[in-house]
C-alpha cells in the first residue's frame, strides 16, 4: 500500500474539533493508504499506555493502518515548529527520495517548509482560516507558489484568501474547496434514547440536544432562555460545563436543562440519534477557546455534519457561510442568530409537524452520504487534478506571441526574451490587474477587448458570462476572432 503522512498541529488526544478533524481524515485515509500521523502531545512518558489513551478517545484501535507519532512538547507556543522539526528529521531519506505518496499538512510552518523544498506538488496544505501576523506571511509565501495545492474548508475563506493576499487566478486556481464531514460509521450506530428516558425519569417528553463546546458565540444563552419558554420539553447540552452555569441557575429552575461533560467523539453520534431535535445555535460572531479568533465568515463546523448524519431534523442559525450547505425548509430550518421567538417557532412547528422533520433529515442524510463524509472528502483531495487548460492557454499566448516582449521588424515580431521569462511577465502582468478579484460565476463585460486575452482569462477564472466588444468590422486590427476561434 501507499503512504501518506499526516503532519498536524493539535494535541492529542483532545476535545478540539481540529485534532477531531485530524483523526476522522486520517481514518478516512486509512482504508485504502497507511497513513502517519504527526501530531503534539504534553506527557513526557512515551509509553504504550499514553498512546492507548490516545487510541482509545478516538476509538482508533481497529484502524491498522494509522501509526500516530506523538511529539511531547509542554508549551503553547511554536508547537508546529517542534513538529515540523521532529517530522523532517524522522522522514529526511523519504522526503529525499520522495517514498511518500502525498503529504497533507495542516501545520503551516511544515507546509512551508515544503513549499521550498519541493516542485513536485505531492503536498497539500489544508489551512481552516486566514493566517494573522509574522504567520500570514508563511500563508502568503505557499498561497503564491504555482505548485502548491491548497484546501479550504469554505467558499467563503477561499475568497478570504484571495481578497488578503490579492490573489490572481494564476494562484487561486490552486485552491480547492472540501467542507467538512462525518464518518460514515455513523450510519450504523443505534440510539440510546430509552437510556436517557430511564435516568432522568422522562416520559413522553420531547428531547432536544445541543453538541459542542461552549466557547463565546456557540448560543449558550438562546438555550437557557428556550428551556426557560418550553419547561415540558427536555433541553441537553453535551460538552464542558459553562463558566455561567453558576449564574444561569439562579435565573431558572434547571428541571430540564441538562448539562452533560464532553463525551468522547466516537460516542456522540449515538446520543445525537436520541434527540428528537438538534440545536446549532450560533451567534453573529463566534469565537474559538482563545476568545481572539473569530470564524463566523469562513467557518465550516464539524458539528453541522455530524447532525446531518444522524438522521434527526436540526434548526441551524441563518448564517451566510452555512448557507453554502444548508437550504432552509429542505435539510435543516434556519432561525434568525439570537432570536428566541423565531427559535421557539421553529422548535414547536418541528413538533406539531414530525412529518416535515422527517423529510428534513431523510434530506440532509442523503446528502451526508452523498458528500459530506470523510470517505468522500479524503478521496477528493488525494485525487486532486491540477488545471492544465489554463497553463495551456498561456503557452499558447506567449508561444503565438499575442504577448510577447519583443522587436517590430516588416510586421514580425523578434522575441529578444526566453519563453519563460515571457510567460512569468504575462502571469505577472495578470496579477497585477487581477489580484484579489474572484471571477466566480460573475457577468463580465469586456469592452473595447483588444486581442481577447481578458475575456478569456475571466472564462478560465470561473466567470459566468463574458461579453468581448472589439470592433473588428470598423477596421480593427487585434484579429482578436483569429487568436482564439
Amino acid at each position: 500500500m501507499k503512504s501518506i503522512c499526516y503532519i498536524s498541529a493539535s494535541t492529542l488526544p483532545s476535545r478540539s474539533a481540529n485534532s477531531i478533524h485530524v483523526v476522522n481524515m486520517s481514518k478516512a485515509l486509512s482504508k485504502k493508504y497507511i497513513v502517519t500521523l504527526y501530531a503534539r502531545t504534553t506527557n513526557f512518558f512515551k509509553n504504550k499506555s499514553n498512546l492507548n489513551k490516545v487510541y482509545d478517545f478516538y476509538d482508533l484501535h481497529k484502524y491498522k493502518n494509522i501509526n500516530v507519532k506523538l511529539v511531547y512538547y509542554p508549551f503553547p507556543r511554536f508547537i508546529e515548529f517542534f513538529i515540523t522539526i521532529k517530522f523532517l528529521l524522522d522522514n529526511f531519506v523519504n522526503l529525499k527520495n520522495i517514498k511518500f505518496y502525498k503529504i497533507i499538512s495542516r501545520n503551516l510552518f511544515c507546509s512551508y517548509m515544503l513549499s521550498l523544498m519541493f516542485s513536485k506538488n505531492f503536498h497539500i496544505y489544508e489551512t481552516h482560516a486566514p493566517e494573522r501576523g509574522i504567520r500570514s506571511f508563511f500563508q502568503r509565501s505557499i498561497l503564491t507558489r504555482e505548485k502548491s495545492i491548497i484546501v479550504v474548508i469554505s467558499e467563503s475563506l477561499k475568497n478570504i484568501l484571495i481578497n488578503k493576499y490579492k490573489l490572481s487566478y494564476v494562484f487561486y486556481n490552486n485552491i480547492y474547496c472540501f467542507h467538512d464531514a462525518a464518518p460514515l460509521e455513523n450510519i450504523n450506530s443505534s440510539n440510546n434514547k430509552n437510556e436517557l428516558k430511564d435516568k432522568f425519569s422522562l416520559k413522553k417528553n420531547k428531547l432536544i440536544g445541543y453538541f459542542g463546546n461552549l466557547y463565546a458565540g456557540r448560543g449558550e444563552n438562546l438555550i437557557v432562555k428556550l428551556a426557560k419558554k418550553n419547561p415540558h420539553i427536555f433541553f441537553f447540552i453535551f460538552g464542558a460545563k459553562s463558566n455561567n452555569f453558576e449564574s444561569h441557575s439562579k435565573e431558572i429552575n434547571f428541571d430540564n436543562l441538562i448539562y452533560n461533560e464532553f463525551v468522547p467523539p466516537h460516542k456522540t453520534i449515538s446520543l445525537m440519534k436520541s434527540m428528537d431535535i438538534l440545536l446549532m445555535p450560533y451567534e453573529e460572531k463566534v469565537y474559538l477557546s482563545d476568545t481572539r479568533n473569530e470564524t463566523s465568515k469562513w467557518m465550516s463546523p464539524i458539528k453541522m455534519f455530524e447532525y446531518m448524519s444522524s438522521g434527526i431534523p436540526f434548526i441551524s442559525s441563518d448564517i451566510l457561510v452555512l448557507k453554502e450547505v444548508l437550504k432552509d425548509k429542505y435539510n435543516c430550518l434556519l432561525a434568525k442568530p439570537r432570536d428566541e421567538n423565531d427559535w421557539n417557532k421553529k422548535i414547536n412547528f418541528l413538533i406539531d409537524n414530525p412529518g416535515f422533520g422527517k423529510t428534513l433529515a431523510k434530506n440532509s442524510f442523503k446528502e451526508f452520504k452523498n458528500k459530506y463524509n470523510w470517505s468522500n472528502r479524503a478521496n477528493s483531495m488525494i485525487h486532486i487534478q491540477k488545471n492544465k487548460n489554463f497553463e495551456d492557454f498561456i503557452n499558447y499566448v506567449v508561444d503565438s506571441k499575442i504577448f510577447s516582449k519583443g522587436l517590430m521588424f516588416f510586421n514580425y515580431r523578434y522575441r529578444i526574451f526566453t519563453k519563460n521569462y515571457i510567460k512569468g511577465n504575462f502571469k505577472f502582468y495578470l496579477y497585477k490587474l487581477f489580484g484579489g478579484i474572484n471571477f466566480k460565476n460573475k457577468n463580465v463585460l469586456d469592452i473595447g477587448s483588444g486581442t481577447g486575452i481578458f475575456s478569456i482569462y475571466s472564462s478560465f477564472a470561473g466567470a459566468k458570462n463574458v461579453y468581448s466588444l472589439e470592433p473588428e468590422d470598423e477596421g480593427s486590427s487585434e484579429l482578436m476572432l483569429d487568436n482564439f476561434f
